[in-house]
């Protein structure tokens, strides 16, 4: 219907439940309702992106989904050697969407081929996907595996970040009645299977809620990781004609109008509350999300010393973590979770800041202390090394010193 086209397409980026109002009034029941404090239903604070538009503040999460749209697209239309092209790409590209991607476009290929026996879909695509699919599991399951570095990696990151059914039910309430409303009334049951477009939205659903609670089957490995808005996705495809039908009827009077005004405007909410509270919180304290000028100007710095032999070493958790984006530089420690023997590289850290310790892995390499002024200890440090340093910058909250182990 061309003439919701505008307003689905703004839904579809930027809707998303009713976690906010929900936080809202827990918090307030217990006397606390604070713009920050509503988001405790959504997990990490709502940077887990339950929805679709949360998820594209992060780009490699905007690229990931680009890709995992991508191949829907081509599914969709039929444009087959761009399935297998992206999948691939998307399979090299991370773990997580990849499985995710490759489980719900083999489904589905399968189902139809086999079950519902659409001729369309050539041999040749079922057989390349589950291909990929197969070295998909076998690279990341058992190659990377190989390695002490990735076993590290695997084993911290390794996490039961789990879903939990009060953060389920407010974040996929209007997604869910749509999709429900779409199925048993809108299209009816027997109808709405004839369609493969809504079979492939089903499967995507019952894949990725899987997936994002696959740990009351297997060993849970960031089952939230599985969630990023791609089951939120799947719900609203699953319902746009239910959402259709409910704009049509609330299009005529004056008093419906308004009741639709409330409706979009309950649908915006999570993400509307959520983006204005980010946009304070830069006026407060710098974050991933946001560099302050003075950062900038440290990254702009470090770029240019930088080279793809230098180690930054930081007393602080943000430029060693965004150095692996700015800079050609390898951060000794960087995300938690992701940073591999991260627990015996804390404590080398503590060691150097404490007796001057260097690790031996130090040796040889370009070093780049970044030393946080707020940090008493590694101030301390810095102006009684026990190795020629030379001080690149020094700034308000930070200096920034050079040195080689020989």
């Amino acid at each position: 219907m061309n003439k919701y086209r505008t307003i689905s397409i703004w839904l579809f980026a930027w809707g998303g439940g009713l976690l906010t109002l929900s936080g809202f009034f827990t918090q307030l029941l217990y006397g606390s309702s604070t713009v920050d404090s509503i988001f405790f239903l959504d997990p990490g604070s709502g940077w887990w992106g339950l929805n679709l538009g949360r998820s594209l503040f992060s780009s490699c999460e905007a690229y990931y989904h680009v890709l995992f749209l991508g191949v829907i697209y081509c599914l969709l239309k039929q444009k087959w050697a761009g399935v297998l092209t992206i999948s691939a790409i998307l399979s090299i590209s991370h773990p997580f969407t990849g499985i995710e991607l490759l489980g719900i476009a083999g489904a589905w290929l399968l189902a139809e081929k086999i079950v519902f026996k659409n001729k369309s879909i050539p041999a040749w695509l079922v057989t390349g996907e589950l291909l990929i699919l197969l070295f998909h599991l076998y690279y990341y399951l058992y190659y990377l595996n190989q390695f002490a570095d990735h076993r590290s990696v695997n084993e911290q990151y390794a996490l039961n970040w789990r879903l939990r059914f009060f953060s389920i039910i407010p974040a996929y309430c209007i997604t869910g009645l749509l999709a429900l409303l779409t199925v048993w009334k809108i299209n009816k049951l027997g109808k709405f299977f004839l369609q493969s477009q809504n079979r492939l939205f089903l499967l995507w659903f019952l894949v990725a809620f899987s997936l994002a609670n696959h740990e009351m089957v297997i060993k849970p490995m960031q089952p939230l990781h599985f969630t990023r808005g791609y089951i939120w996705t799947s719900l609203f495809l699953l319902g746009v004609p239910a959402l259709h039908y409910l704009l049509s009827k609330l299009t005529v009077s004056v008093s419906q109008k308004i009741v639709l005004v409330f409706f979009v405007l309950l649908f915006f909410s999570d993400n509307l509350v959520w983006v204005y509270s980010q946009s304070g919180a830069r006026a407060i304290s710098p974050s991933t999300s946001y560099l302050n000028r003075e950062q900038k100007e440290i990254f702009t710095l470090l770029n240019k010393q930088c080279t793809n032999r230098s180690l930054i070493i930081g007393t602080d958790e943000l430029i060693p973590y965004m150095s692996t984006v700015y800079t050609k530089a390898y951060p000794w420690l960087s995300h938690p979770f992701t940073t591999s023997h991260v627990v015996q590289k804390k404590a080398a850290l503590s060691l150097f800041i404490e007796s001057g310790q260097t690790d031996p892995s130090w040796k040889g390499r370009d070093l780049i202390f970044v030393i946080d002024k707020k940090d008493s200890l590694a101030v301390k440090r810095a102006a009684t090394l026990s190795f020629p340093a030379t001080v690149l910058a020094e700034t308000a909250s930070y200096k920034i010193l050079e040195a080689v182990i020989r």
